[in-house]
């Protein structure tokens, strides 16, 4: 009991500094918007304002079947659980990588969650099925790293993002400190281009243990830290090396404490477990060391000089010790050491985690989605909520098990206990993964057996009303077919038809598609590899079709298959072809927009009488705050009165006669 008080008592302490941070309800809490862009204040990491701070999370298990950092709904789990940090693992070998659109995705889903985000470039010299004997010198896949790591800056400096944190090398070799550092002072040039004065985290030698001892003697000086806030890495495991279970706490006793009183420390891994599970026989989830953790924990928490930042090995349900899960990737199987780490996080393993009406980040249909985009739209990312809301299945069994050897009965949950489906394991969708030419394809799912009268959907914003192009992803193993019907929940019209981009015309209007199945011709990327194939009008002459959005906003789409559908469906992938301006148009195709942009109009306040004014025509304004609740709503007049309001950031949405959907942010002082 009293270890729990000191975590408890340790995690208050960590927060008085921060008042305006809740110690009880992390869910409500914006860690970006508190602290802002992070910068070393003398050795350690702070706030933008200089206040010391501690980012504390869980890494990701890369893109294995054992991550259990499958959405950005995932980010939800953890932050309410007290983290206010995930770090992506990025494998630099082919078939263990995120997407980039995942990276991305999880980039934008970490800023929509006040989270910071640690981009991981997972350095590491491996054996066995996932051998990568050169991957421990991070010379030898420089321009792997140049090119990733100039994609993530480049997305950064576009979003206007300041919460994105660079781990340039995960765990380097032995004896490559030269190599490491030319390596680093590259790579900080590079991201500098586009995210100047951003953390960068490098690396150490022989698994990023060497900090001090041989880091701290060269380290990286002026001009690259003008350019960005360096610091370095250290890595922990808490059961040490077979037949000694100490072997870590002997190197915190001498590179970690002399490396927090010399220079700045970031611990982006650290585990319970021991350091080599593979070499214990059956080690199982068993394995972990408590008190060691405890000495850690404590270490990390400013007893050597400084609060120092850290990631804990990992968000994932591999069975080894260091897995937050046990089989399916959800609160209730947490593993004893998924708990303890939340503790460590100053959470509760059983607090209430908030559901959205969309599982992760809501899709938008813009005039960014370009031919050659690659943005996808995950079919997996139904809305939440279960049968009949998010979905409809013809059964409430995962067909999964039909064709898998089983003891455990049938239904959703003998699959999870089989081994064989723990993504979304509450639900009985069937869904599983999809692998393309280069590892993930897409979103890295897929759905399948799907059955007459099933449907899908997905709560979505348009941005810009107008034509959307659709393909399917689909494999040459299991051949698609069948119709498909888009359609608004809402009663919003949504148009299934041909579009003709080069004549600026709608060809046909249609009830249904349907994917191309001609796939010998058309879908040549090797048996079970999944691609892109265009739909039909009637399962032949593959064309432009898609669907047609004529209003702005928040939409519910459902995706109907009337007739079933043979095979499996992968990701879909939408591209903007033009504008909608025909009958029932509304607007002019500007979507929820900001006011600066419209020529002639705008929005802004009247100090003296306390009101919002629009210089034009409007059925309606809406005063919102930035979660999202509508506070004042008033029709068919030009201004509304913001007086009641408390001081505060909103938004005014005006909807204007003329002009479409606008909005302006404002600040009531």
């Amino acid at each position: 009991m009293k270890k729990i008080l000191s975590l408890v008592a340790a995690a208050a302490m960590a927060f008085s500094a921060n008042a305006a941070l809740s110690s009880t309800d992390f869910s409500s809490n914006n860690y970006i918007q508190e602290w802002g862009r992070l910068k070393l204040v003398g050795n350690q990491l702070s706030s933008e304002k200089g206040e010391a701070i501690q980012l504390k999370g869980w890494s990701s298990f890369g893109n294995f079947t054992e991550n259990c950092l499958t959405s950005t709904a995932d980010l939800t789990a953890m932050k309410a659980w007290g983290a206010n940090i995930v770090r992506l693992v990025q494998y630099p070998k082919e078939g263990q990588k995120f997407t980039m659109t995942q990276i991305k995705s999880y980039i934008d889903g970490t800023k929509n969650e006040g989270m910071y985000c640690l981009v991981d470039w997972h350095v590491l010299k491996t054996s066995g099925g996932s051998a990568c004997s050169y991957c421990g010198n991070p010379k030898n896949i420089k321009s792997d790293a140049e090119s990733f790591f100039r994609e993530v800056a480049q997305y950064v400096q576009q979003k206007g993002y300041k919460h994105v944190l660079y781990e340039l090398c995960n765990e380097p070799d032995e004896g490559i400190w030269g190599d490491i550092k030319n390596y680093a002072q590259d790579m900080i040039n590079l991201i500098a281009e586009y995210d100047r004065g951003a953390v960068v985290i490098v690396g150490t030698p022989r698994w990023s243990q060497q900090i001090y001892s041989i880091a701290h003697g060269d380290m990286i000086k002026s001009p690259y830290t003008d350019k960005a806030q360096v610091m370095y890495s250290f890595h922990f495991y808490a059961n040490g090396m077979p037949g000694d279970e100490n072997a870590h706490v002997k190197i915190m006793d001498n590179e970690f404490v002399n490396a927090c009183k010399s220079m700045p420390v970031f611990v982006t891994e650290w585990g319970m477990c021991s350091a080599q599970p593979e070499a214990i026989p059956n080690p199982g989830f068993h394995d972990y060391n408590k008190g060691n953790s405890d000495k850690f924990w404590n270490a990390m928490g400013g007893m050597y000089g400084q609060k120092v930042s850290w990631c804990n090995w990992a968000y994932g349900n591999k069975p080894e010790g260091a897995s937050a899960f046990n089989g399916g990737c959800k609160q209730a199987n947490l593993t004893a050491v998924g708990k303890y780490v939340i503790e460590y996080l100053g959470g509760q393993p059983d607090v209430d985690i908030p559901v959205g009406e969309c599982y992760g980040n809501c899709y938008e249909f813009s005039t960014a989605l370009t031919d050659g985009n690659d943005s996808y739209f995950g079919v997996e990312g139904f809305n939440n909520g279960g049968e009949g809301v998010g979905y409809h299945d013809a059964n409430d069994s995962d067909e999964e098990t039909e064709t898998q050897p089983s003891e455990k009965g049938d239904g959703c949950q003998a699959a999870v206990a089989a081994g064989y489906s723990t993504f979304r394991a509450d639900e009985c969708v069937d869904a599983s993964g999809a692998s393309g030419e280069k590892g993930t394809f897409g979103t890295g799912y897929s759905i399948g057996w799907i059955s007459t009268g099933e449907w899908l959907r997905y709560t979505v914003n348009v941005t810009d009303p107008g034509y959307y192009k659709v393909e399917f992803g689909t494999n040459d193993a299991d051949k698609l077919g069948g119709p498909v019907v888009f359609e608004d929940v809402k009663g919003l019209e949504i148009i299934n038809s041909d579009i003709d981009a080069s004549t600026n015309t709608e060809n046909a209007m249609i009830d249904q598609i349907y994917p191309d199945i001609n796939l010998s011709d058309k879908l040549d990327v090797g048996w079970a590899t999944f691609g892109f194939v265009q739909p039909c009008a009637e399962e032949e002459d593959p064309g432009n079709y898609g669907i047609c959005l004529k209003e702005g906003g928040e939409r519910t789409i459902q995706i109907s298959f009337p007739d079933g559908m043979s095979g499996t469906l992968g990701s879909l992938r939408f591209t903007y072809v033009m504008p909608y301006t025909g009958e029932g148009y509304k607007g002019n195709n500007v979507g929820v927009q900001d006011a600066a942009k419209v020529s002639n109009v705008t929005i802004y306040p009247t100090v003296a009488t306390e009101q919002i004014f629009v210089n034009t025509p409007v059925s309606k304004i809406e005063i919102i705050n930035l979660v999202g609740d509508i506070l004042i709503s008033s029709e068919e007049k030009q201004s509304v009165n913001i007086s009641e309001l408390a001081k505060g950031s909103y938004i005014a949405k005006a909807y204007t006669k003329s002009f479409g959907i606008i909005s302006k942010q404002f600040i009531k002082k």
